[in-house]
């Protein structure tokens, strides 16, 4: 259809913008770049990049199928903000309140560590969520932009550098000991981080528009189908 033609273009559009805005193959520029910036772009490990700030690793706590608190599951990471379409469980304000070491903020980038590696969303102002023990937060430090981070962990060079730490392990899963010290290739000059975060979560909001129109024709077409065969 059209609206799925639309929305596997823009998909398309993203993944080749990241790979050319971003530098590949240990390269210190860029192939694309906003014109106003200059100057070469550095190697940064993660831990000096970014914190980790809430893992909730050994926490197992009780969970409801409703309530105030969704929990973000590696179902709800991929593409911006957490999908919270896709939450099938939830916690209560007792549990929420006592049973947490941290809360996760606007801002927070999520990392998947165990099963699908890699996945990641930009966490959105919803602080009444809770991340699953298979997810980390991440947060960037002072003249880090958060959203430029975001946009970093979405390349395909930067996702192949965390599965190939996984590769062969019969349930795929990284530490954080391990991520912390995966090289990346960064621009110092926050505006420039800025300016690419931004440009990448415009992408993501056109991308989460055209899901959310062919999703809904979907659902339209499958309740004129149930009529018709009544």
């Amino acid at each position: 259809t059209l609206h799925e033609k639309k929305y596997n273009r823009l998909v398309n559009i993203k993944k080749s913008m990241l790979e050319k805005m971003f530098p590949r193959n240990g390269e210190i520029i860029p192939e694309v770049r906003f014109t106003e910036f200059t100057g070469n772009w550095e190697r940064r490990k993660l831990g000096e990049i970014a914190d980790k700030a809430v893992d909730n690793r050994g926490k197992t706590p009780p969970i409801t199928e409703n309530g105030t608190h969704p929990l973000i599951e590696v179902a709800c990471l991929g593409n911006g903000s957490p999908d919270y379409s896709k939450v099938e469980k939830y916690l209560d304000d007792n549990t929420f309140n006592t049973m947490l070491r941290d809360y996760i903020k606007e801002g927070d980038i999520l990392f998947s560590t165990v099963g699908s590696i890699g996945l990641v969303s930009l966490m959105d102002s919803n602080e009444n969520a809770v991340i699953a023990q298979n997810i980390i937060a991440f947060r960037a430090k002072e003249n880090y932009d958060s959203s430029f981070l975001y946009a970093m962990f979405s390349t395909e060079e930067n996702q192949d550098k965390v599965m190939r730490i996984v590769m062969g392990a019969v349930q795929p899963s990284i530490k954080v000991s391990q991520l912390v010290n995966v090289e990346y290739s960064v621009t110092d000059n926050i505006d420039e981080q800025k300016a690419l975060g931004k440009y990448f979560l415009v992408f993501d909001h056109l991308i989460a528009l055209q899901q959310q129109k062919l999703k809904k024709l979907q659902n339209m077409k499958k309740a004129c189908l149930e009529k018709m065969f009544v």
